[in-house]
């Protein structure tokens, strides 16, 4: 047993009470298959009689309790891997209105994160590279590109940016441009 503790926003620390460990589960285990009833082994590790009963019966108890998926747990595996390959670009959002349609099956946005997480998938974002980026023609071009602007001086250039375009500036640049 383990016993946990809070602390207040006022600094104050508080007792939470004991919690059962895998330790004491796996020890409960150990004892029960010995052939100790319940109330021996209660005794003997000084719990509750109602805690020992509870992780004696059922040797698939998650400390932490039970995941809320466990019993979609396969078919929702499947069923995710196979719409994450079709679109791996797909957003939590839209996962999770898949699943309300296709199977009707209602989680939260974090409870579908979190469950992505346990199967290992991550928020990579996928990069599509164009394959002809590579080729020997488009290095060519580059290349020729790169000989044709060595000629110019590098003040001979200018730059615009089209995001914000002003029309007081642009008649003052082309008046100078033109003399």
């Amino acid at each position: 047993m383990k016993k946990t503790f809070s602390v207040s926003k006022k600094g104050r620390i508080y007792e939470r009470g004991l919690h059962v460990t895998a330790q004491d589960i796996a020890t409960i285990h150990f004892h029960h298959q010995q052939g100790y009833s319940e109330l021996e082994i209660a005794k003997i590790l000084k719990m509750d009689p109602r805690t020992v009963k509870k992780y004696s019966t059922s040797s698939e108890i998650i400390v932490g309790g039970r995941p809320k998926w466990t019993k979609y747990h396969e078919d929702l595996k499947q069923y995710l891997e196979e719409t994450i390959q079709q679109n791996p670009t797909i957003y939590l959002d839209e996962i999770q209105e898949k699943l309300d349609v296709d199977l009707n099956f209602k989680r939260s946005i974090s409870q579908i994160h979190k469950y992505l997480a346990n199967l290992n998938f991550t928020r990579k974002k996928v990069n599509k590279i164009a394959y002809y980026r590579s080729t020997q023609r488009v290095q060519t071009l580059r290349e020729n590109f790169r000989n044709a602007i060595k000629q110019f001086h590098p003040n001979s250039f200018i730059f615009i940016d089209e995001s914000s375009f002003d029309f007081k500036i642009m008649s003052v640049i082309s008046l100078i441009l033109i003399f």
